[in-house]
């Protein structure tokens, strides 16, 4: 059975891009039948069971932008060839656009939707104007149900979101898949205890987004006055959101800003970390819980995190991984990090024990056996 997973990505994200790499490399390797497209405006390039195909959108910005909006079901159909796969996992495009009705008509009995987010509420976060987001919000609640009950069935990367897209229609099929990474594939990391007296943290992110509660971090750090110096390195490209961010550096606590880095420059500088900060704020989206990237890059990296959410793959238990509560305070407590981080360097071999606990709750391999059988059995 030949099974296409595609993506539609025209302003692609890098971290996006990566995990679907890393799932293109494990389905390989697993001998799975699946063949993985990434529909950009950028990328032309075949890798192996990997395709990037590059849309032409028009040369004018602005008709550039309305085309990736309003025709992004034409462009699926036009540069894939959909008819040649047994099985479709599309990466949910919105109930927005010319032609929609058109190709879930077409190749709905074939589509299995897969969702990030409670798009939902994710709009309502579009755009300056409230009643913008509000508009979007109701419209793509409005149709999701008439497009879902043309589809085969839904892949949520969380039982909650999962849960949401059933609401619409109950009896469709549904399988959730959490997101993963390839452990073995990711540099760990390498912390020398006698490195500084600093105490060196990431926040990681591509671009920075509101539920990613960088505002958290950054108020949390300004009332921290513990003894501990505490420097947090923000990595990522924060040009939309740095005329918001008010901070000024103290002797016990600073913030250096990277930009986005990758491959040696990232590895390099998770080798002086000793903890990381993962998703703050996704509760601003309408959810609870969540299965975030970088949480699985810092765990794949040995590297001890906090986070703020309910992940599919933790249990809380974990003494190298941390659930924090900001939501009520407004702002990330570093005293709470100091003592957590502290308990960390009491587990021998720390790095050794997360790289072999994420081989058996976060690699790709795994999950994408069960995505293959669910996908080949509805």
């Amino acid at each position: 059975m030949k099974i296409l997973h595609v993506n539609y990505l025209p302003s692609a994200i890098v971290l996006k891009d990566k995990k679907i790499k890393d799932m293109a490399e494990a389905s390989l390797k697993a001998a799975l039948d699946f063949e993985f497209l990434i529909l950009n405006t950028t990328v032309e390039k075949i890798e192996e069971n990997l395709s990037y195909v590059k849309i032409r959108f028009p040369g004018n910005r602005l008709l550039k932008v309305v085309a990736q909006k309003l025709f992004r079901y034409r462009y699926i159909e036009k540069y894939t060839d959909l008819d040649k796969y047994d099985r479709i996992i599309l990466r949910y495009p919105l109930a927005f656009g010319f032609g929609l009705n058109r190709f879930y008509k077409r190749y709905g009995h074939k589509i299995f939707t897969e969702h990030h987010t409670n798009e939902g509420a994710e709009l309502l976060k579009i755009g300056s104007i409230g009643m913008l987001g509000r508009v979007f919000s109701w419209y793509e609640n409005y149709r999701k149900g008439t497009i879902l009950k043309k589809c085969r069935g839904i892949i949520g990367v969380t039982d909650e979101i999962r849960q949401h897209e059933l609401s619409f229609c109950p009896d469709l099929a549904s399988h959730t898949m959490s997101n993963g990474i390839n452990v073995k594939s990711v540099k760990s990391s390498s912390r020398q205890e006698s490195r500084d007296d600093h105490l060196n943290i990431i926040f990681l992110a591509a671009r920075f987004a509101p539920w990613h509660g960088l505002d958290y971090a950054i108020q949390g750090l300004g009332e921290y006055s513990g003894k501990t110096p505490i420097v947090l390195h923000i990595v990522g490209n924060i040009n939309h959101i740095s005329n918001r961010i008010e901070f000024v550096d103290r002797r016990n606590a600073m913030i250096k800003f990277h930009g986005e880095l990758h491959g040696k420059e990232l590895d390099t500088l998770f080798d002086q970390m000793d903890l990381g900060i993962s998703s703050l704020g996704i509760h601003r989206v309408g959810l609870q819980e969540a299965s975030v990237l970088k949480s699985r890059e810092y765990f794949a990296r040995g590297l001890p995190f906090v986070y703020a959410y309910s992940d599919s793959d933790l249990n809380e238990e974990e003494s190298y991984a941390l659930r924090v509560h900001v939501r009520e305070t407004n702002h990330l407590n570093f005293e709470e990090l100091v003592i957590f981080y502290e308990g960390t360097k009491q587990i021998p071999a720390l790095g050794n024990v997360m790289r072999k606990e994420a081989i058996q709750k976060i690699d790709w391999a795994a999950k994408l056996e069960k995505l293959h059988d669910f996908v080949v059995d509805n």
